[in-house]
């Protein structure tokens, strides 16, 4: 796989008001999609507020769709919505979840807890926040079949992998080790060919992690673009390829 460096000059095309958009400075916010809506995935209060990009600029500020937090207590980790927008999948603490519109689970995938210390107890209440900020992160793949989710496997043992769900029932299809990862938090990005999708690990101040992964079918291949730990991955240009 190879990687150009070049220089990009933006420059602001438009611009509208759009209370509770401060989680779109970092840029995890936005879903941009091969063959589906630009979105902005926004909290407000218990809810995940959806908006389509191309609505919004057209003057429509109401949410295409809402769906109820499945953790009001845990604000981290983020979400992502279906391409179809019927579905959300949020990365908690404990489990990825998906739900409908009316806040119905409809899966859920276990992990081991990130909060700190390893092995703490939990009372069984699924609003607990446990201390501690780390998280991972969630994201469904550009044609609605897939959810890569960042996640803690379960056990005894601090292990974070990279999981392929299937996002009708959340069954997991693969795992791949992230062996060099100790993560403060993570977020994903689909590649505009829709078929590798790309994770970004931050370590704090050790650092980040990249990395390409595409799954066919029947096995996973991941790349690390681990070379200076110092770059984010924010996006990709539409013209280019992942190798």
């Amino acid at each position: 796989m190879s990687v150009s460096v070049r220089p990009v000059r933006a420059r602001p095309l438009d611009s509208v008001p759009l209370p509770g958009a401060a989680s779109l400075v970092r840029g995890t916010a936005l879903e941009i999609r091969r063959d589906a809506p630009h979105r902005a995935l926004l909290l407000h209060g218990d809810d995940l507020e959806v908006h389509d990009l191309e609505d919004l600029f057209a003057g429509e500020s109401a949410p295409s769709a809402v769906f109820p937090m499945p953790w009001p207590d845990w604000g981290r980790g983020g979400a992502s919505v279906s391409p179809d927008g019927t579905f959300a999948v949020f990365s908690g603490q404990r489990a990825v979840r998906a739900v409908d519109t009316d806040g119905t689970t409809l899966w859920e995938h276990r992990h081991t807890c990130w909060g700190s210390p390893l092995g703490h107890p939990h009372t069984g209440d699924e609003r607990q926040a446990c201390n501690g900020y780390e998280h991972g992160s969630c994201r469904v793949s550009d044609d609605g079949r897939f959810v890569w989710a960042h996640v803690l496997a379960p056990g005894q043992e601090y292990e974070e992998v990279w999981s392929v769900l299937d996002a009708r029932d959340g069954r997991e299809l693969a795992r791949l080790p992230l062996d060099d990862s100790s993560a403060s938090g993570s977020h994903h990005l689909s590649h505009p060919d829709g078929v590798h999708m790309g994770l970004c690990i931050g370590m704090g101040q050790d650092g980040i992690l990249l990395y390409w992964a595409r799954w066919d079918g029947e096995r996973p291949t991941l790349w690390g673009l681990d070379g200076t730990l110092d770059r984010i991955l924010m996006d990709v240009p539409r013209r280019t390829g992942a190798s």
